[in-house]
């Protein structure tokens, strides 16, 4: 093979050059390509199971974060002394399903 390269003209071996450079960027770009497609199919898949997972999760740790905070307050309320008929109402509240909390005044 290096005789053969020897031998040829050098007309043909600055044609040679170009052509296999030419190559190379053709076989870099084939590469970049199918990483691309691999990854972008990885990303869909992960972002489609991944995401609905994560909102899911934030939806449960909202409600905790709001049960908690009503909990919270019930102690508090039976901690200063709150009547005991408010802290039942409090209470009921608490068990009851999850819905837009209206602020209510203090009262002892």
């Amino acid at each position: 093979m290096k005789q053969r390269l020897c031998n040829t003209s050098i007309g043909v071996k600055v044609a040679l050059a170009p052509s296999l450079a030419w190559a190379g960027l053709v076989l870099v770009a084939l590469v970049g390509w199918m990483s691309n497609q691999s990854l972008s199919a990885e990303l869909s898949r992960v972002g489609g199971e991944g995401v609905d997972r994560l909102v899911s999760a934030q939806t449960v740790a909202n409600r905790m974060t709001a049960m908690h905070q009503r909990l919270y307050q019930s102690l508090t309320w039976e901690s200063i002394g709150m009547r005991a008929d408010r802290i039942k109402e409090l209470d009921d509240a608490l068990l009851a399903p999850e819905r837009p909390r209206q602020s209510r005044q203090v009262t002892r």
